[in-house]
């Protein structure tokens, strides 16, 4: 049967809930997070022996967990060389789809990170990164990502919402420098240099007059660049000066 209805009464076709549909479904709910959601940490305790304490994760909706276990890193054979201590995951290998893997070079080999969901087999999921030599482990780094939840995804999202805010600026007609390009610079209460001006409109009120309309904004074609500094904001108009003045409301966000 070509259309199978996985959450249903099972019929024999419909109604069975696999790895992989579950999988699918999992990934949608945390928008596809690959990383370590709680433990996992991986600390040198002599020698070659690293320790990866217990804990849990997710991969494309594929969540694993780890009790705590010492792992052999792999050697250098002369001279200190780099290491890695990573998980694989290989949905081809039946028997033993997932483990601990070690590596070992001068130039470790690029992590394999396959869309399991669509057709990959192999997801490689870094923990540590190290130096070796011939018998042991030094300066270990935790390279691990950390998978977020949904709701912490929403509540950076939020954040950023939150960081949408506007200023009003008052640009006399008179307040414009004598020549080309013509500047114009306002006090702004709080500004940063880090604050990106979005586009401006023009503050008018409810009731005007087409011809203010039509002044005002032929007035706000002229400026083509706003620069934030500290406390200040430089409006640009590189060819022709503004004929009236203008109250403008500018949006922006803080540059992250």
């Amino acid at each position: 049967m070509s259309l199978v209805l996985h959450q249903a009464p099972d019929d024999g076709t419909n109604g069975i809930v696999t790895p992989e549909s579950d999988a699918r479904l999992y990934a949608l709910a945390t928008a596809n997070a690959c990383g370590i959601v709680q433990g996992v940490q991986v600390t040198s305790i002599g020698g070659s022996s690293l320790q990866v304490s217990s804990g849990w994760g997710v991969v494309f909706g594929r969540c694993f967990t780890v009790e705590q276990e010492t792992v052999l890193a792999e050697t250098s054979t002369g001279e200190s060389k780099k290491g890695r201590l990573l998980i694989r995951i290989d949905l081809s290998a039946a028997e033993q789809p997932i483990k601990f893997i070690t590596q070992v070079a001068d130039v470790l080999p690029a992590i394999t990170q396959e869309d399991i969901n669509a057709g990959g087999a192999i997801y490689e999921l870094p923990l540590a990164e190290y130096s070796v030599n011939e018998i042991s482990v030094s300066n270990l780094v935790d390279v691990s990502p950390k998978a977020q939840s949904l709701g912490a995804r929403l509540s950076g999202l939020a954040a950023d919402v939150g960081n949408l805010k506007y200023v009003l600026v008052s640009l006399p007609a008179s307040g414009w420098s004598g020549s080309a390009p013509y500047t114009q610079t306002v006090s702004v209460s709080g500004m940063t240099a880090d604050w990106v001006p979005g586009i401006p409109t023009a503050v008018l009120g409810s009731s005007v007059a087409v011809s203010t309309l039509l002044a005002a904004t032929e007035a706000l074609g002229c400026i083509k660049m706003i620069t934030s500094a500290a406390g200040t904001l430089t409006f640009t108009a590189p060819e022709d000066k503004p004929g009236v003045s203008l109250t403008l409301r500018v949006p922006g966000q803080i540059e992250r």
